[in-house]
């Protein structure tokens, strides 16, 4: 008797699991609609910090446009990069492709010496629109994406310098091709000035004492904002017309962005900690049947952008999200190379350092997350964690198929990056 109550529970655990999961995918489903015919309006900022829009609970007025949208749209809350670098973090939506996580030289190497020719049967996001009779264009103020490989499938592919990018030279081509769908993927570049990013790399290998503020910080944070507003105001202009031209019960529009920008005085900018500020993303998805705002906040990392995008076409099966999975990330700099996985509750970050102004050498870091959502204590020697780290410390070697130095074991850490191929 005691067997079939036991059995009985079991079986109401599992439906309640199950009621959770349609619950949670309920969210999703106007997103994956298979309808061939709906235009795709691709926009994304660089280093665009989610908690620096309203849609995301920011208190600033910075992008009243970009909010007005999410109010009928689905809002990921827990969207991360898996390799918080533009080139990286690009190649994984338009791909994806999240080995980049276990594979990072050769994928990076892959991506720089990419060629049309010699890479033919090379497949993208772009690429599978255009097979299905999109036309396709791009106006990207991002340096660091032109590159062969991001143009690949692109009808027309326009470098614009961030300041002059107007939405007028995108809505002319939307003009074009109300009589065919399109995929447009317009890029504006948030990110930090080239005078900036010397002092970036002078921090990071000359650790100066007199580097940032708190006051520089302020004023760097003020900047951002600004930046947010202009931005903001451009993607405002397309959406407007875009309504006025009839097209919006047909065109799904994405706001995306490849990472956050870190406003820590002694990390400021560099994007290399892992930690949140410099992971975590925006994704918001504006489905034309959608008329209220939903929020998913399963862990989402950027490589399903692509499958979700590509199902619109109707050739592509929609992927499943799972509630409880892990997020991993990856990155390297000069000799430093940062591996991390997340989940809701926890994060660990694994260092290996070997340079400049980051956390020390073979520094490990520990988050609880729920406790301390901004990262601020290190808890990797808590007693009580040392089993929940312990699993996630293997979880990640898996995954990034690094073999992570076991407490106080001693390495010759050039030896052990050369080993790894860098």
């Amino acid at each position: 008797m005691m067997l079939i109550i036991n059995m009985r529970k079991i079986k109401v655990l599992v439906s309640d699991l199950l009621l959770m999961i349609l619950a949670f995918f309920s969210a999703l489903v106007l997103l994956i609609t298979a309808n061939q015919n709906y235009n795709v309006v691709f926009i994304s900022v660089d280093s665009l910090r989610p908690d620096h829009l309203g849609a995301y609970g920011y208190k600033q007025k910075t992008s009243p446009n970009i909010d007005n949208l999410a109010e009928s749209s689905t809002v990921f809350s827990n969207f991360y990069s898996i390799y918080p670098s533009s080139v990286g973090s690009y190649y994984s939506l338009f791909t994806g492709n999240n080995y980049i996580v276990g594979n990072e030289l050769s994928v990076l190497k892959f991506i720089e010496d990419f060629d049309t020719k010699k890479n033919s049967e090379y497949t993208n996001l772009t690429t599978s629109f255009k097979k299905n009779g999109y036309n396709t264009f791009a106006f990207v103020s991002n340096p660091k994406l032109q590159k062969e490989i991001f143009k690949t499938g692109f009808d027309e592919f326009v470098l614009e310098k961030n300041d002059s990018l107007d939405m007028d030279k995108a809505i002319e081509k939307v003009k074009t091709s109300e009589k065919k769908s399109f995929f447009l993927w317009v890029d504006f570049n948030l990110g930090q000035k080239d005078d900036n990013q010397v002092l970036f790399e002078e921090k990071l290998f000359n650790c100066p004492n007199d580097y940032w503020t708190e006051v520089d910080v302020e004023e760097k944070i003020k900047e951002y904002d600004q930046n947010i507003s202009k931005i903001d105001s451009k993607i405002g202009k397309l959406v407007k017309y875009i309504k006025e031209a009839g097209l919006e019960k047909n065109t799904l529009i994405v706001i995306y962005s490849d990472k956050g920008e870190n406003f820590d005085p002694r990390y400021f900018g560099l994007s290399k900690t892992l930690y949140n500020s410099d992971t975590k993303s925006v994704l918001i998805v504006k489905d034309p049947k959608k008329q209220e705002k939903e929020t998913v906040k399963g862990l989402v990392d950027n490589s399903i952008v692509f499958n979700l995008l590509q199902s619109l076409t109707g050739k592509v099966q929609p992927q499943e999200f799972v509630e409880d999975k892990s997020v991993f990330a990856r990155l390297s700099y000069g000799k430093n190379l940062k591996l991390a996985v997340t989940n809701k509750k926890y994060k660990y970050i694994y260092n290996l350092v070997t340079d400049g102004c980051l956390p020390e050498k073979d520094a490990s870091e520990f988050y609880d997350l729920i406790a301390d959502p901004e990262e601020k204590d290190n808890l990797i020697d808590d007693p009580s964690k040392q089993e929940t780290i312990k699993g996630m410390k293997e979880e990640l070697a898996k995954a990034s198929k690094v073999s992570l130095l076991k407490q106080d074991e001693k390495v010759d850490i050039l030896e052990r990056l050369k080993q790894l191929g860098y």
